[in-house]
This record gives C-alpha cells, sequence and structure tokens, in this order.
C-alpha cells in the first residue's frame, strides 16, 4: 500500500528543499526503470532480483498476504514454522553480524599480511624431482583417511548439529572470509567442507577459522590454477572478479537463446512476445514437472520474461500489470518447490541479470539523443517545496509517488529530481573523502566534472581513480545510491553521474556526489565509518538515512543466507547415525581389560605348602646337599636372617665373596614359609643372565632336583632372561635380570603377584637398579606386605639404610682363602725374563676407545720413592710405560710366567683374566693361541655377554684331566657368576662402560680405570677353593691414590632420557620431581636437557605426555636419536644402511687420521655429502673385500681400520638383536637361527644379513632422509662462508674431519650429530650430511603449510620454503601427511611383515622427492 501522507510541517530551514517538475504530495516507490539501473547483490543467495524486490503501489491486492502481516494465530502450520525460522535467523543475524564480519575482516587481512612476509622471508623451494607430472600422480592416488593437521577436533564435534547455531556461525564466518578472498566457487566449497566437517571433523588450527583449511585444500585440488589468487601477486587471473567468484555457471540448454533475446530489445517487449509466457511455461511444466534438472531453466525464463516486461510497461496497462503477477506467482510456486536449488539459481542469474541492465543503460543514452536536451526544461515550471514535507529529508530521493510524475509532451523526458541541501557549513564532504581515500588514489586522486550548470541546478560526475585496480562496490551499497546517480566501475575507476538528480549549486552537487562515494566506500568496507563523524549534520543525515536501507537490504540477505547454509549443513548429513554402540562397544572393552589380571601362579593352600616342602626335606639329594649348605657362613646367620626378614617390610644383607647369600637366603626364606603352610612366591634379580640361570641352576640341584629340571613343574626353581624363560606353576623362586623385573613393573605396578624381592648385588648401582629403587620406595607404601631384600658383599650399607627409612642391616662374613695381590711392578718384575710371543704387536689398532678418565697424565707420571725393590730394568720399563693402552705382550708373558714358573705352579690351574670389552677378548684369544706355551693341554674359553647360553655355560666346566684352561671375561664374571676352580687372576682394571658427554649431547662407548671395590671383586674370584694369585695391572701408587672407591652410579654418567621415559612408562609422576628421589640425583638442568631432548626427537609431547615412538624408544638400549634412527631404519626399508650407520658410533672412526699420497681416506669414499654415507660406503667395500678374502689388504691400501671395522660387525648384530628383542624386526625361524650363529660365532667377522623386505630402499635420498629425521633439529643452513643452525641460531662451521668441509659445492642444508668448541673459540659441527629440500617439507618436524601463502613453516617458521603453485603445495601437503600415516601406522603395528602396495605406491614417490634439490 502507497504510504499515507503526512500534515506539512514548517521548514526550520527556507533554504532547505528540493524541486521537481511537479509538486510531490506522496512518496513513490522506485519506478521500473530505476530499479533496472541498480546492479544487485552480488553475494550469495539473495531472496530474489532487485527489480521484484518492492512492488509498485497497487500491487499488494493481487500478491499473497507475507506471513509477516499475518496475524500468527491466522497461520497455517507450515506458515507458522517459516515465521518462527525466520524470526529465529534474524535474531541471529542481528546478534552475531557485527563480530562475525570483524572476524572474517581480520581473518583476511591476517592472510594477506601472512602472504607477503611469509613469502619474503622464505627460501624459494626448488624441487626438481617434482614435476607436473609427478604432482598429478600424487594427486590422483587414493588418499587413505589421515589427518591433515595435527590438531583437530574432538570426535565427538564430527556429528553436526545443523540447527546448531554455532555451526551456522562459523560456516557464515567462513563464506564471508571466501568471498572477500575472491575465491571461485564458494558454494561448492562450502558444501565440502560441511561433508568434511561431519565425516571427519576440521582442523582447529589457531591461524584460520574452522574450516578455512579444508576449503583452501579442497580449491587447491578441484578449481583451475588460473582461477586461483596468484602466489606472488595475490590477484585472480584477468577478467576474473569477486562477483564472478560464487559458482561457475553451466551452460543451460535453451536459456542462451532467451537472455539473448531479452537482450535484443531490453527497453520495449512487444506483446505477442510477452503473450507467449503462458503458453510456453505451462507446456514446460506438463512436460517435465517433477525434473529437478529444469526448474533453474525454467525459473530464468521466467525473470528474464519479468524484466522484459518490468521494462517494457511504461503505462502499468491493467494487462501488463496482470501478466508480471501471473510470472511472479509462478516464479513463487518454483521457489516453493523442495527440489529447487535457489542459490544456484541465483548465482546463475546475476550475469544475465547484468547483462540485461547494461544493454538498458546502453539503450537509454540513445533514446535521449542529447542529455543537456533533456535538462533545458523550463525553470518556470520547477516549484519549491518544503523538505520536511513528508517522511524525511530524502523522501523524494528514493522515490516518488506515480500520481506525482509530470509527463512532458515528449515521450523520452525524464523526471529531473533539484535537491536543495542549504548554505554550506563546516567541513567540506569533498575534504572529508580526499582525506579517507588519501592511502588508496591514484596520483590522478579524485576528480570532478560539470555535466551540466544553470543559474537553478547542477549536475557533476565524481572520477575515483584507485591503485588496486580489482576494487569492486559493495553491490547491495550500489542498490542504495539516490535515485538518478548512476555508477559505473571499470577495473580502477568509479565513476559517479548525476543523470536524474540535481542539486540547486555546484558546491552541493560536490558534496552530494562525495557523500554518496563515501557511503559506497563505507558499506564496501574500503574506508572506516568513523571518517562521516567530520561531516556537517545535513549531509551527516543523508550518509546515515542511506546506510539505514543498506543494513536493512543486507539483514535480509543475511537471513537468506543463512537459510542457504542451514540447507547446506542438513544435505551433508544424509544418515546421520550415533555413536552409542561404538562407545559403549569400546566402555565395555576397556571395563574387560580393567577387571583382567595376570595370574602368574596358582596358590597353593596351607597343607599343599607344607607338603610340598616335606617332600623336598625327605628326599635323599636334598639331604646329600643339605651338609654342603651348612658349612656356608651364612647358615650361622639364617635364624637371625629370617626373624629381621619377618619383622621389618625391607632388609639389607652385606655379605663378603664366599658366604653364599645369593644363592642361600631365598632358600631359607621358601622353606620358612612353606614349611608354616605358606605359599610364597620369590622373585630374585641378577645384574646379568648367566649369573640368573647358574645360580638358578645351582639352587635347584641344592633342593634336591634334577640336573634338568630348572623350570619344570618338578621344580621349585626357575629363571627368566630376555629371550629366555624357563618358568612353570609351580615356580617358586625365579632368578632373572633387573630388566625382566622392570618390564613386569610397567605391566603390574603393585607387584601383585610376588610377595618377596629380592635385589642381589645392588652396590653395581645400575640405571634400572636406581629405577627400581625409586619405583620400590613407592610401591612399598601401596603394598605393605610386599618383602624387600637388598644383597651385595661391597655395597655402601649406611647409604642404603639411610635412603629406605632406615633399614636395618645384616653383616655376614665370607669365606674366601687368602689371595697373594700383585700390581703392574711386580707383574714386570716377573716377565723380564719371561719369553713372550716372536714378534712384537701391531700398534696401528690398538685400543679404538675414547678414554674417560682425566688423569692419564704421561708415561711414567707415577714413578715414586716406592719402586726401591725393583730392578732398573723395571723402573726403566714404567717410566716408559702408557697406561692409556693395554699392553699385550705383557699380559701374555705374565700368564706364560704364572704357567711354567714353579713357584706360581700351585696357581695355574685356571687362570681368569679380566679385559674391557670383545674386541679385546679375542685379540688376546687370538694372541694365546699363537704362543707356543698353550699350544697343547690347554683350554682356552671367552665369556662375554653376547654369547649364547651354551657357550657360556662352558667356561664353568672342568678342563679335562691333565690340561688347564684359561677363562678372558668382561666383567661379567666380576660378580653374581663363580667359576670354583679359578686360582689366578690378571686383572687389567679396565673396563667399557658408557658415558654421557654433556658437552656433545651424546652417549658414548669408552674406557676407563675401575673402582676399588670392582677390582676387590675380581680379587675374590681367585680365592673360592684354594689360596689364590692376583695381579692388577696398574701401579699400587695408582690403585691407592687415582682410582676411585665405589663406581659412579650410572644415573650421574648416563643419559637421562632413558629413565625419564621408563618413569613416563611406570606414571610415576613429573620427572624431575621422581629422579630427585635417586639415591644419588642427577642435577635438574641434566634433567631438562634431556626432557628437551626427548621432544625434539618426538618421544614426549609439549605437554610431556609419551608418544608411541616414545615407548619404544623406551625398548631400546639406544640413545634416543639413535634409536629413533633404527625405527626409520625398519619403517623406511633401509635397515642395513641404517645399523651399519648406528654401530660406527658404538666404536672410534673406520677411518685413520693419516693420509696417503695427500688425499685423505675418507675422501676416497665420499659418498652423497653426508659423512655417515662414506661411512657407509667405505664398509661396504671392506665388507665386498672381506668375502673375497682380500680385507686386510684393503684396510691396508685405502688406510682403514681392520680392527673397528670387525667391532662394527659385531655391533650390528648385536643392534639386531635388540631390534628383535623390542618387536622391532620380525624374523622367521631359519632366520632367528642365522641372527644366534651370527651372535655365537667366534670367528673375527660375523655376518647376518637382515630379510630383504627391510632394505627396498637402500639408495642414498632415503637413508639421508632418515638420518635427517632422527638427527632434527639439529639443522644447519648456508649462510655466507658458514653454516646457521636454525633452532639456536649459534654460527658454526663443519668440522675439518667432514667431507662437506671444503666441497665444491656445499650442501645449502645440512644436518649433524655433534658440535664441540675448538681451540679457537668457534663451533664445529661432526657428522654432518646433506638435506635435501624435499626432506625438509616432507619428514622434518611439524609443518604448518600456508596454501593461500603458498609456503611451508616447520616448527614455527624456523624454516621456510615458498611454491610457486597450488596444486605443488597441496602434493606435498598431501605426500607429506600419508608419510607420516604410514609411519604412524607402522609404529603400531611394526610386527607387520610388509606394507600395504598402496603405502608401497607412496614410498615410491617419496623416495623421487626426497632427492630432488639442488645443490646450492
Amino acid at each position: 500500500m502507497a504510504n499515507k501522507k503526512k500534515n506539512k510541517k514548517p521548514a526550520t530551514n527556507p533554504a532547505r528543499g528540493f524541486a521537481t517538475v511537479s509538486v510531490p504530495s506522496k512518496t513513490k516507490e522506485l519506478s521500473q526503470e530505476e530499479e533496472t539501473l541498480v546492479t544487485p547483490n552480488s553475494e550469495i543467495n539473495q531472496g530474489v532480483p532487485s527489480s521484484t524486490r518492492e512492488s509498485a503501489p497497487g500491487d499488494d491486492e493481487n500478491v499473497p498476504q507475507s506471513t509477516s502481516q499475518k496475524d500468527i494465530r491466522d497461520m497455517t502450520p507450515d506458515e507458522l514454522e517459516q515465521h518462527l525460522e525466520q524470526a529465529e535467523l534474524q535474531n541471529l543475524v542481528e546478534q552475531n553480524v557485527s563480530k562475525l564480519r570483524g572476524d572474517a575482516n581480520r581473518q583476511v587481512v591476517k592472510l594477506h599480511n601472512e602472504r607477503r612476509q611469509s613469502r619474503q622471508q622464505a627460501d624459494r623451494a626448488i624441487i626438481t624431482g617434482l614435476t607436473k607430472q609427478l604432482i598429478d600422480e600424487i594427486l590422483m592416488l587414493e588418499v587413505s583417511p589421515v589427518l591433515t593437521e595435527p590438531t583437530r577436533q574432538d570426535s565427538t564435534m564430527n556429528l553436526l548439529e545443523s540447527d546448531s547455531p554455532e555451526a551456522l556461525i562459523k560456516m557464515w564466518t567462513l563464506q564471508e572470509v571466501l568471498l572477500q578472498l575472491c575465491m571461485p566457487r564458494v558454494h561448492d566449497a562450502l558444501k565440502h567442507v560441511s561433508e568434511t566437517w561431519y565425516l571427519h571433523g576440521l582442523s582447529t588450527a589457531s591461524d584460520y577459522i574452522l574450516g578455512l583449511y579444508e576449503a583452501f585444500l579442497w580449491y587447491a585440488d578441484n578449481v583451475p590454477p588460473e582461477d586461483l589468487p596468484d602466489y606472488e601477486t595475490g590477484e585472480v587471473s584477468a577478467g576474473k572478479k569477486a562477483s564472478d567468484n560464487l559458482l561457475e555457471t553451466p551452460s543451460l540448454e535453451n536459456s542462451e537463446a532467451d537472455i539473448h533475446r531479452a537482450q535484443g530489445s531490453p527497453t520495449s517487449a512487444p506483446a505477442e512476445e510477452s503473450a507467449e509466457v503462458d503458453t510456453e511455461s505451462s507446456t514446460e511444466e506438463d512436460d517435465d514437472e517433477n525434473d529437478p534438472d529444469l526448474l533453474t531453466e525454467r525459473w530464468l525464463k521466467l525473470q528474464t520474461k519479468h524484466f522484459d516486461l518490468e521494462e517494457a510497461d511504461n503505462d502499468n496497462g491493467a494487462r501488463s500489470k496482470a501478466r508480471k503477477d501471473k510470472i511472479r506467482a509462478r516464479i513463487h510456486v518454483i521457489e516453493r518447490d523442495i527440489l529447487f536449488d535457489q542459490f544456484s539459481a541465483q548465482q546463475k542469474w546475476q550475469p544475465i541479470l547484468r547483462d540485461l541492465q547494461i544493454e538498458v543503460r546502453q539503450a537509454s543514452k540513445h533514446a535521449k539523443n542529447d542529455l543537456a536536451g533533456v535538462e533545458k526544461q523550463s525553470i518556470s515550471e520547477l516549484k519549491e517545496v518544503d523538505p520536511l514535507e513528508g517522511d524525511g529529508l530524502l523522501e523524494g530521493m528514493f522515490g516518488h509517488d506515480e500520481n506525482d510524475t509530470l509527463q512532458s509532451g515528449d515521450k523520452e523526458d525524464e523526471l529531473i529530481q533539484i535537491h536543495d541541501f542549504g548554505k554550506p557549513s563546516g567541513v567540506s564532504p569533498r575534504r572529508v573523502l580526499e582525506d579517507a581515500m588519501a592511502d588508496l588514489l591514484e596520483r590522478k586522486g579524485i576528480k570532478f566534472k560539470t555535466l551540466l550548470a544553470t543559474a537553478h541546478s547542477a549536475r557533476l560526475q565524481l572520477d575515483i581513480y584507485w591503485k588496486q585496480k580489482n576494487s569492486v562496490p559493495n553491490e547491495r551499497g550500489r542498490e542504495c545510491l539516490p535515485v538518478g546517480l548512476l555508477l559505473e566501475s571499470p577495473p580502477g575507476v568509479w565513476r559517479f553521474q548525476m543523470q536524474r538528480v540535481a542539486t540547486k549549486s555546484i558546491e552541493q552537487s560536490e558534496s552530494f556526489l562525495a557523500v554518496s562515494c563515501l557511503f559506497l566506500l563505507v558499506s564496501s568496507g574500503l574506508v572506516s565509518s568513523k571518517s562521516s563523524q567530520r561531516l556537517p549534520k545535513v549531509w551527516r543525515d543523508m550518509l546515515l538515512d542511506l546506510e539505514k536501507q543498506h543494513a536493512e537490504l543486507v539483514a535480509k540477505d543475511d537471513v537468506e543466507n543463512l537459510k542457504h547454509l542451514r540447507s547446506i549443513l542438513q544435505m551433508s548429513q544424509p544418515g546421520r547415525t550415533t555413536t552409542e554402540d561404538s562407545l559403549a562397544h569400546k566402555s565395555t572393552r576397556l571395563a574387560r581389560a580393567n577387571h583382567s589380571k595376570r595370574h602368574y601362579f596358582e596358590r597353593l593352600s596351607p597343607d599343599e605348602a607344607r607338603r610340598t616342602w616335606s617332600q623336598k626335606v625327605e628326599s635323599a639329594a636334598f639331604n646329600k646337599m643339605k651338609g654342603v649348605r651348612d658349612h656356608l657362613p651364612v647358615y650361622q646367620y639364617k635364624a637371625k636372617i629370617l626373624q629381621a626378614f619377618e619383622n621389618h617390610q625391607l632388609l639389607i644383607i652385606c655379605a663378603d665373596t664366599g658366604a653364599g647369600k645369593s644363592t642361600q637366603i631365598p632358600s631359607y626364606i621358601l622353606e620358612a614359609s612353606l614349611s608354616n603352610g605358606r605359599d610364597y612366591n620369590i622373585f630374585v634379580t641378577q645384574p646379568r643372565r648367566i649369573s640368573a640361570i647358574s645360580i638358578a641352576r645351582r639352587v635347584s640341584a641344592e633342593m634336591g632336583e634334577d640336573q634338568d629340571a630348572v623350570g619344570s613343574p618338578r621344580s621349585l626353581v626357575g629363571y627368566a632372561i630376555r629371550l629366555e624363560s624357563k618358568t612353570s606353576p609351580s615356580t617358586r623362586i625365579t632368578f632373572a635380570t633387573t630388566g625382566v623385573l622392570l618390564r613386569i613393573l610397567q605391566e603390574a605396578p603393585e607387584l601383585d603377584h610376588i610377595d618377596c624381592l629380592v635385589l642381589d648385588e645392588v652396590h653395581e648401582r645400575t640405571m634400572d637398579l636406581d629405577l627400581l629403587f625409586i619405583a620400590l620406595k613407592k610401591v612399598q607404601q601401596r603394598r605393605p606386605s610386599l618383602k624387600i631384600v637388598l644383597m651385595s658383599a661391597t655395597v655402601d650399607a649406611t647409604k642404603f639404610s639411610a635412603y629406605f627409612n632406615h633399614a636395618p642391616v645384616l653383616d655376614i662374613p665370607g669365606r674366601t682363602f687368602p689371595v697373594k695381590v700383585c700390581f703392574l711392578e711386580d707383574a714386570i718384575e716377573e716377565v723380564t725374563s719371561t719369553k713372550g710371543p716372536e714378534e712384537d704387536l701391531p700398534q696401528l689398532e690398538n685400543d679404538n676407545i675414547e678414554s674417560s678418565d682425566s688423569d692419564e697424565g704421561e708415561p711414567g707420571s707415577e714413578m715414586n720413592d716406592g719402586l726401591e725393590k725393583y730392578s732398573t730394568s723395571t723402573k726403566r720399563v714404567l717410566a716408559h710405560h702408557d697406561y692409556t693402552r693395554i699392553d699385550y705382550n705383557l699380559i701374555v708373558k705374565l700368564v706364560s710366567a704364572i704357567a711354567t714358573k714353579p713357584k706360581f705352579l700351585q696357581y695355574s690351574d685356571a687362570i681368569l683374566i679380566f679385559m674391557p670389552g670383545i674386541g679385546e677378548i679375542r685379540r688376546l684369544h687370538n694372541l694365546l693361541l699363537t704362543t707356543k706355551t698353550f699350544a697343547s693341554k690347554w683350554t682356552i674359553h671367552m665369556l662375554h655377554s653376547s654369547f649364547s647360553t651354551q657357550e657360556l655355560e662352558q667356561a664353568f666346566q672342568l678342563p679335562p684331566r691333565g690340561h688347564r684352561k684359561i677363562v678372558i671375561a668382561t666383567n661379567i664374571a666380576e660378580t653374581g657368576i663363580t667359576i670354583p676352580d679359578i686360582t689366578a687372576v690378571i686383572d687389567t682394571c679396565k673396563e667399557k662402560i658408557m658415558r654421557f658427554d654433556e658437552r656433545r649431547q651424546l652417549s658414548r662407548l669408552t674406557e676407563g680405570f675401575i673402582a676399588r671395590a670392582s677390582a676387590r671383586q675380581r680379587k675374590g674370584r681367585a680365592a673360592r677353593v684354594r689360596d689364590g694369585l692376583c695381579f692388577h695391572l696398574v701401579t699400587r701408587h695408582r690403585y691407592e691414590t687415582k682410582m676411585s672407591e665405589q663406581t659412579t652410579p650410572e644415573m650421574l654418567r648416563l643419559s637421562l632420557q632413558d629413565p625419564i621415559l621408563r618413569v613416563k612408562i611406570w606414571d610415576l609422576g613429573p620427572a624431575e620431581e621422581v629422579l630427585a628421589a635417586a639415591i644419588d640425583p642427577p642435577t635438574g638442568k641434566n634433567i631438562r636437557r634431556a626432557m628437551s631432548k626427548l621432544q625434539d626427537v618426538g618421544a614426549i609431547d609439549s605437554a610431556e605426555r609419551l608418544t608411541l615412538l616414545g615407548r619404544i624408544l623406551a625398548k631400546l638400549p639406544l640413545d634416543v636419536a639413535l634409536g629413533k634412527m633404527a625405527v626409520l631404519g625398519v619403517i623406511l626399508q633401509c635397515l642395513d644402511a641404517v645399523i651399519s650407520i648406528i654401530a660406527s658410533f658404538s666404536i672410534k672412526s673406520i677411518f685413520m687420521e693419516s693420509t696417503q699420497n695427500g688425499v685423505s681416506s675418507r675422501a676416497t669414499f665420499a659418498q652423497g655429502d653426508s659423512d655417515f654415507l662414506t661411512t657407509y660406503n667405505a664398509y661396504l667395500g671392506w665388507k665386498r673385500a672381506s668375502i673375497a678374502g682380500t680385507g686386510y689388504q684393503f684396510c691396508r691400501r685405502f688406510h682403514l681400520s681392520q680392527l673397528q671395522l670387525q667391532q662394527l660387525e659385531e655391533q650390528k648384530t648385536q643392534l639386531y638383536i635388540n631390534l628383535v628383542d623390542a618387536g622391532l624386526m620380525v624374523l622367521d625361524t631359519a632366520q632367528t637361527a642365522e641372527l644366534h650363529r651370527a651372535r655365537n660365532f667366534k670367528a673375527a667377522s660375523p655376518n647376518f644379513e637382515p630379510p630383504p623386505r627391510y632394505n627396498t630402499f637402500s639408495n642414498d635420498a632415503v637413508i639421508s632422509a632418515v638420518i635427517a629425521m632422527a638427527l632434527y633439529p639439529k639443522i644447519l643452513k648456508r649462510e655466507g662462508q658458514g653454516y646457521r643452525n636454525v633452532f639456536s641460531n649459534q654460527q658454526l662451521q663443519v668440522a675439518p674431519t667432514s667431507i662437506n668441509r671444503n666441497a665444491n659445492k656445499p650442501p645449502a642444508w645440512l644436518c649433524y650429530l655433534e658440535a664441540s668448541q675448538s681451540k679457537n673459540g668457534r663451533l664445529n659441527a661432526f657428522h654432518s650430511s646433506r638435506v635435501s629440500q624435499g626432506m625438509l617439507v616432507l619428514l622434518l618436524g611439524e609443518a604448518d603449510v600456508k596454501m593461500f601463502s603458498g609456503v611451508v613453516e616447520v616448527d614455527h617458521g624456523r624454516i621456510r620454503l615458498s611454491f610457486r603453485k597450488w596444486r605443488e603445495t597441496l602434493a606435498l601437503l598431501r605426500l607429506r601427511s600419508q608419510l607420516q600415516r604410514i609411519i604412524h601406522a607402522s609404529l603400531t603395528k611394526l610386527d607387520s611383515s610388509a606394507l600395504q602396495i598402496a603405502d608401497q605406491k607412496w614410498l615410491d614417490l617419496a623416495a623421487i622427492v626426497l632427492d630432488g634439490n639442488p645443490q646450492s
């Protein structure tokens, strides 16, 4: 209905007002032509085109009344539902639109700034292997489900609630961002995001609003590159506008003809054509009434017909009006159809409508003949009108009643509105506009051009020249511009023309245009609305009126848009299901797991317990052994021990060597419990597996059991060691290694199945024992019934008693025979006249293990006044003796002296020689075999933890009659085991132990002197059956003054990474707090440093929670970086190379430091710009030569260490055993047997080849990638002549020993193992390897892929690489995500034999990309 005319009000300012060619009495709606001159909004999901948005007066009675105008009681259920939905969405818009658009604007600004800054700071990625063909192949592969971002919403959020306001607002925000970024096919992108949200969840990265990351991925994969913003310029390809970027419009059958027909006659449509509408539409509907594909096409045709009628109908005749009403009704019918996609139809209609409007404007210009002639209307016809008459200041500016229009004599004459805004005051709107656009304009700036100027009116043109050629005005803002003001916006220019509107003066016209432009700038978001505050009131009121109308239109669009977004969310959930069943299944499974407990044995009743022990006591074998047992020193303290055991939860027993504590005390406890009718399970730990086995067999024999009864149902004794366990339900005493107990503690933290825990040889203070002490203190509090006994011969009882709340200590004397102790000076004195080997030993390969002692001193530094009784020759030898080396000549001569000299004859039956390691054992073994003295009637055994149990047991057997024996052992023979016939001991006082280098942050195998406590233990091995002899091969002076009293606990000399992992596995609490509770706690600094290293390798996360990788690394006896390298070698199938490289760090360098013909021996084997690959290449060459029988000649030719290469091979075998133990490598029966043969092989070069499936990718690129992943974040970037650590920003240089030091073309990126400071103060990076850009992108750290910027940032921007194309970035992201999925899946199923075919294909593609990087 037309608005009623308000009473005329007196003008407060007579100068203000407007004049027209007739006096308006009522406000009219926009005329048909005026509406078509307004370009409709391009934003998504307008309700109907603007040409039909407002009906003309008098049309209301022909249009059904809207639900908003009905009384709610008169509404049908459908109308009520529609009304409530409309109200809900309207409320949602009002509450969120301001914040939403602010969030969207901030996201857009952030993205543009991020692209500009990150690309400036990034290195240009040049990956030669990433060709277009490879990119297509990567993107065509079927992608397994994977989280492309590490952080995603909780799975409970995946099931979207389509009615949720939060979901709608998030989707609306995403839509706003995509529109502002000028992204194409927004509807399809939103649909994809909605489906992804429902099926998989969305990434929650803080840099992006929800869903934007997935939208960018979809664009890169589904939209042609030319339609996406260019990474360098940020612009879309030429001709692409924001208004075109909503949805690609497919060609419609028959629609083009209708469009061109409408464009051919834009201003007048013949009546015949209009009359055809009904017939055509009716026919189409009859033919395809239920075809949803043709609904949009019919809707477009009807809209075009309606537009033609609007433009042709100047008289508003009854016939024309009826036709328009009928077409509108048909349009409404289609729009109400549930199969009609109104959003898609609107997007297809926008370009058609735009073309029609352009044609209208062009035709209108031709029809006017001469624009100036139109303005030559008689000024006398103009009448002054009070501006306050009617509804407001701008009432006549935005519409007039049809009855107020004065028709000229010429049909082509138009209504010209002339406005009077009064005298100017305040700041000029032109000045406000110029200030607001100061930074946005080109040099031409703002230009006004006079179109017409008379004494009573003026019309101007305003041109705005933009710096940014893609500045596009807001379409809804264009619609709200004053009537008669035409806007054209070719690229880079906005042109405002006062075609059918004028003001009283040029100055008013300038202000009028400036305010109109200012409004459009504000509505388009190009300038701030604060600029309008400087305007004078009359102009500010005009601006507010325009903004109000704009807000109303936008609000309507927003409501319709929310309806469409809701439909997208609803369509993404066609078959919504609930997870209740799966959750219930999971809870049931967890409940079952919680209730299931592991039972290690069945408890005996009191009668059964008594009967079991009585059967043992009654056996003859038991009573026979009882007589032997009763003569042991510990028997005298049996009652005292049992009484203390009964009265205290924890007991400490100090018993000297030979007292019988290890065998008797567990038996006493079991006897007391079973004889009293109490079933008891006793668990005894030993430091070594041979100790556990030998003592178990001894205890079993003392109980009268058969020789092979251990671990069987007829025995009460069993043992459990790595890879071997002999126990049964009848086992009541279990001897095991400390590591086995730690694994049990991991599975059963309360140790429920154990009644008594006996820890033997606690003086050794291994890492496992110290961790066990921490855990047991906590278990004590939770399980008061658990009894604990600590035993040792040389333990610091006072310290242990204080640690365990002043536990009681029992001292038991031992039973040993006298031992004659001699030192180095005595040995030299004895062998001076003894003939040794016929030729001197080569010194070239002597003891290539780093020394851990800082007080070695120069030869002769230990000469003192205590040598007066020794000969001159002895003093001369001591003066030149090198204490850092083992004198093999001296040892062989000393053994020969003991074997041949009459005064040593009583000690020569069995000789035990302590050597530091397996290499030294084998070397001495070979020398003894080549010595004539031991050529016959001597048996020589080697004793090392790497040998098999059967081989170890041979050393305990008595030699044949008339033969004597020599046992060469490491400290494995020091405690826990007894070779009963040993009568002489030669002690080198050396041992090989792992030490953690704090400076280099790496664990190394070092050689050093033992403690005096260990020396006493070794001496005691010679006095078990009769008087003994012991030679300590150190001077008495060193023994008494320089050797420490006790061994340094491992917790103070090893890396804390492994104990922290164990603390996490056992869930004992914060690592720093737990380790601080150790007997000898490490420093907080070392704990924090270890935690940082664990986070670097991915063993724990940022919240210090244990990761899947961390649980696996806890099973490997390796530094975590090397352990990670081994794990990745298994997964990425390059195991032999990786294990060889890891083994090389357990020994000294295989390269001799001298040169040959001026060329370094390393340079001969240089490979892949990597010191690691160079070592592996040299090893392979030696291995091939060894197979051919020329290994020794190969080493001499290329100056390699034969001894170190042999030790490398042995270390490889041990590492393979560790991998099998940890479940990382799966072998069949034959392969397992082959591995055991390699371990037990006594020759110098045992050899085991892993199955071929573990070496599929033995190429330089993949091996280097594994090295880089393991050593990350030790990454160097070349800058100038040196390198910079990208994480610490330290400047480093490559170590002189590296092949990369003087490379002709130094790699741009390197990783390194360790760094140390040289004498000149510079940091040197040792053991470096090239890192390609493919490795940086695909495998290292946590990558943040900025799809909109085309930049990959690794670990918060420490490494940045920029790419040129969206598809290139997407291909690398997809390849990275699949590699991480494969690695993660492999970590969960390391026992699987092979990868899936699809996964193998991903690895094949990755191998191509990894090496695609130039060196410069």
